[in-house]
Order: C-alpha cells, then structure tokens, then sequence
C-alpha cells in the first residue's frame, strides 16, 4: 500500500512501474467520482477506519484519521485479458458475412482475431479517499470510533469540514503470459540484424560477369 496525496504522482508512479516493468498500464475500470473533481462529503456517506480491501481496491491499514470512499480506478497490464472479444467476434462475423456475398471462399482460420492480449494479471489499483485529520483517534477501539464517526457526520450538518484527498494505490508486478517488452524488441531487432547480415553475404557471394565493351564501326574510324 501507498499513500499519495496528488494526481500528478499517481502519474509519475505509474509511469515508473511501466519503466521498471518495460510495460503499458491501461485503464480497466474507472469510477465516476474519481474524476469528479466538485465532489463533496455528505453525512450520509459511510465513515472508514480501516479497509481490508476488495473488489481490487486496495487495503488501508488503521491511521486514527477517518475516512471516506471517493472513487477508484484500475489499471492492468496491455497484455491482459481480452475485454473486447464479443465485438471482435461481432466483426469477424459481418467480414465473414460481407466477403460470402462477394463470393469469395473464407477460411475458418482467416476469421480469427489476432490479439496481444494473454490474460496477465498484473494490475494497479487506487482508490481516492477523503481524510479528515480533525477526527484523528489515538486508539483503535470500536466505541471509540463509533462516538468519532457521529461526531464527523453531525460535523457535517452543520458547518463545512476540513478534508484532504489521498490516493492510495496497490501495485501487483507479477506478469505472467508474456515477455516483457523490452525482450520481444531486442529479438525483433536480433533478427533484423541477422537478416541483414545473410542479405550482405548473399551479394558477396553473387558472381559478377564482366560484358566487354564494343566499340562500334564509326568510332574506330
């Protein structure tokens, strides 16, 4: 678990674990409020503690500071799973569909959709809470909490409460599937490399024919 304060170093995370891992994170799931940038706390909100985790939000261990859910957004690996194969197998049916009405014989195997995608289960998950500092406990009792929680919601009746917005973020690196990025172009370049090689010696070995030349009539006069 990580504890980020803004935006912008949810980014700068992201983009060091896709440098470290040599590959792209694309969003997954997305809540509304995440990106709700006028979002408010209300009183009907439910009040946290501490979160165990679930549904691929992170876990939050117990700080004294309360809290409130926000939103969340998920992000997984580009090689993960295929969340677009009914549509995939929509197109491939109406190009199936379309070449047989021009009476073009189509091979089974020609309908099949190539995909990059493997199932790696690598992901990012971050939740965005509002803390509230002002209702910090020293100790972790029920009672305690309960008693803490009223007062914050009765707060918020009232008069405005002062929050601050975090990102919490869990990172599970395990891909799995696939090669990392990086190994796939270094091979693609290797085999670059090698063709070009064989290409060279090919036009070494290629015998050249040396054609006189001939002179015409007028040009020996």
């Amino acid at each position: 678990m990580q504890v980020i304060s803004c935006l912008s170093e949810v980014d700068t995370f992201i983009k060091r674990v896709e440098d470290e891992s040599h590959s792209k994170y694309v969003c997954v799931s997305v809540d509304r409020g995440f990106t709700k940038e006028d979002w408010q706390p209300l009183p009907k909100n439910r009040v946290y503690w501490q979160w165990s985790g679930g549904g691929g939000s992170p876990s939050i261990e117990f700080t004294g500071v309360p809290f409130m859910f926000v939103g969340g957004k998920r992000l997984g690996c580009h090689r993960g799973k295929d969340r677009a194969v009914a549509q995939k197998k929509k197109y491939a049916a109406e190009k199936a569909k379309k070449m047989m009405d021009d009476e073009t014989i189509v091979s089974q195997t020609s309908l099949s959709q190539y995909t990059k995608k493997v199932g790696c289960p690598a992901t990012i998950c971050i939740s965005k809470i509002a803390m509230f500092p002002k209702f910090r406990l020293g100790d972790n009792k029920e009672r305690t909490r309960k008693k803490a929680s009223k007062a914050l919601k009765q707060a918020l009746q009232q008069d405005p409460v002062v929050w601050e917005t975090c990102f919490v973020l869990t990172h599970h690196k395990e891909h799995s599937g696939h090669e990392r990025d990086e190994v796939i172009v270094a091979k693609k370049k290797r085999r670059k490399r090698l063709k070009n090689i064989e290409t060279e010696a090919t036009l070494h070995e290629m015998p050249f024919h040396v054609v006189p030349l001939q002179v015409s009539d007028c040009e020996s006069e």
